[in-house]
């Protein structure tokens, strides 16, 4: 009974975070953004095997291998980014994660309209190094947010969010699209989920006001 207690405790303190509106809409911008990423991590071996005859193991090897380059890439660059700006705004962990996912939205759309499979993966590589802007950003504006006694919890629920409304769910949706449809539309509404992600870090920028938690 009393281990029931505490963990009925323990769960309801979560629900703190949701008056934070900075948080949660930090929250959903990664979760939108990573919604993209595992759709695209999934389905773009199929989608280059299909549009540009690559062998799946091919289309996987040049895939993963993107994805390791773009995310080391576009980490590194936001951490750095960050840093710097946050000397002139408090809101720089929020401006870099909003300006990466709103960069990344039209080199992704260009790489869906080249014929050329080597422009399309050059063009997918920069989309995903800005999408991987938020890694450091966006922990940075948790830290931000909460306070020391939270904070732990509080990347807990955001890592929760960001895997239960993102990539749990974009590579079944994806492929029911593909069946229902075809591929090149499922991809395409995959990579526009970039459009919510920019709009929620907008809107977290707005909010925040500071640690708040």
């Amino acid at each position: 009974k009393i281990e029931n207690k505490k963990e009925q405790v323990k769960f309801s303190n979560y629900l703190q975070f949701f008056k934070s509106k900075s948080f949660v809409y930090l929250s959903l911008a990664s979760a939108m953004a990573t919604f993209t990423l595992g759709g695209l991590a999934a389905w773009m071996p199929t989608y280059f095997n299909r549009f540009f005859n690559f062998s799946v193991a091919k289309a996987g090897t040049y895939f993963g291998t993107l994805i390791i380059i773009s995310g080391t890439l576009g980490a590194i660059c936001g951490g750095f980014l960050a840093d710097k700006l946050i000397k002139k705004t408090k809101r720089a962990y929020f401006y870099i994660t909003l300006l990466g996912y709103a960069l990344a939205l039209p080199f992704a759309l260009i790489g869906l309209l080249c014929a050329s499979a080597n422009i399309a993966i050059i063009f997918f590589g920069i989309a995903m190094s800005f999408v991987f802007l938020q890694t450091g950003a966006l922990n940075s504006a948790i830290i931000d947010i909460t306070s020391i006694k939270v904070r732990s919890m509080a990347f807990a629920l955001n890592i929760f969010i960001i895997h239960a409304l993102g990539d749990a769910i974009s590579p079944m949706i994806i492929g029911h699209i593909s069946e229902m449809f075809n591929l090149h539309l499922a991809v395409f509404i995959a990579v526009i989920f970039l459009i919510p992600a920019s709009i929620f870090c907008f809107m977290a920028s707005k909010t925040f006001k500071g640690q708040e938690i």
